[in-house]
């Protein structure tokens, strides 16, 4: 009703909780302008900031730094321009920006002033190769040159083929999964069938090839290509076997297949089993605690599902009390993770209607990658 309130709470991430404010803004998302527009503050109430909303919207809480812009240029080491990298800005205990250099290895955006930062460059294997403390600032700054180390092994390949159906028919709805050493990409076929797509790889590793029809749900045997700038894999048939690793979900009793996943996470850590719609129709992870089978409620349970069509939902819970993880089998690298969730969740419609406590259940079958 006009003039009326709902209370809003927004979880204070762990990093944070040292040193977090006993006050802070809240900002709102205008949809109208694209800018966020602070209204109102919160109170920091144990490890959660507590405040009213007068409206339903997409809403934030933070603290707005003056900001400056510095820019700068990467070299290799024998002075050339270090082009395929990415640029990483962090501020102590606020968090990190990203950016990416030009063909010059030149970079430039806006910063907090007065704040020490660290200054990265990290390529795509993720080999930082350069950091540097820079600042303070309190005007706009051209920093001038900086030189990166060597050993990068980061490298290009084209890779180009063909898909067809069990009826030698071009497989126009297929998908072609590119893997090395654990790090997949999910390329989809053209109108004609085709794939043509450059990716990074960063090791000598043997880059493994699948591919998938979605309309009859039927997959490729992998084929093994060593790693090299061009890669022809020439036509391959998506007819030996049913797809084998799916995510399923059933939220409030409409059921949804994601017929694709893949897992990552590090041994002794919080182990991610995840999905993605190459037209980004869909995004969906689960997380649990530590790799090993058991049931996982609470602490290390994450659950984030994003459906843009037919129609928008999402919804998200982190170290989620109303849901439950049981992991049946957890192989080897190169063998299946298995298991089931189930629980009852909170999920908003593109306005942010809430649709509170809808059943989610589902199961999910993922090969270890690592």
């Amino acid at each position: 009703a006009s003039g009326s309130k709902a209370e809003l709470s927004i979880p204070i991430p762990s990093q944070l909780q040292g040193s977090a404010p006993n006050e802070i803004p809240l900002w709102h998302f205008d949809e109208t302008t694209g800018l966020w527009r602070e209204e109102g503050f919160a109170v920091r109430q144990g490890n959660a900031y507590v405040g009213e909303v007068s409206h339903f919207s997409f809403w934030n809480c933070d603290v707005p730094y003056p900001l400056v812009n510095i820019e700068g240029t990467i070299l290799t080491p024998d002075g050339n321009p270090l082009i395929n990298v990415w640029v990483r800005v962090t501020v102590a205990m606020v968090g990190s920006g990203y950016g990416t250099v030009d063909d010059n290895g030149y970079f430039n955006g806006a910063v907090p002033a007065g704040q020490t930062l660290l200054l990265e460059a990290i390529d795509p294997c993720y080999q930082v190769l350069l950091s540097q403390s820079i600042g303070p600032f309190t005007s706009d700054t051209d920093l001038g040159n900086f030189t990166a180390i060597s050993g990068s092994t980061f490298k290009y390949t084209n890779v180009t083929g063909s898909l067809v159906n069990c009826n030698n028919e071009p497989m126009v709805n297929g998908i072609f999964r590119i893997c090395q050493d654990g790090n997949c990409n999910f390329v989809a076929t053209d109108g004609n069938g085709n794939l043509n797509t450059s990716m990074t790889y960063c090791s000598s590793g043997d880059i493994r090839i699948t591919a998938y029809d979605l309309d009859a749900q039927l997959q490729s045997t992998a084929q093994n290509y060593a790693a090299a700038p061009i890669i022809n894999v020439g036509t391959l048939a998506a007819c030996a076997t049913q797809i084998s690793e799916f995510i399923r979900m059933n939220i409030n009793g409409e059921e949804v297949v994601y017929p694709l996943p893949y897992e990552y996470g590090q041994p002794g850590s919080i182990r991610h089993v995840a999905a993605f719609a190459p037209d980004s129709s869909y995004t969906f992870s689960l997380a649990f605690p530590v790799g090993a089978p058991g049931s996982y409620t609470g602490q290390g349970v994450v659950f984030y599902s994003e459906q843009i069509s037919p129609t928008y939902l999402y919804g998200l819970c982190e170290w989620c009390q109303d849901l439950t993880v049981t992991v049946t089998e957890f192989g080897n690298i190169g063998e299946f993770i298995r298991g089931t969730f189930s629980g009852n969740l909170d999920f908003y419609d593109i306005n942010q209607q809430l649709f509170p406590n809808l059943p989610v259940s589902g199961q999910f079958a993922v090969i270890r990658l690592q």
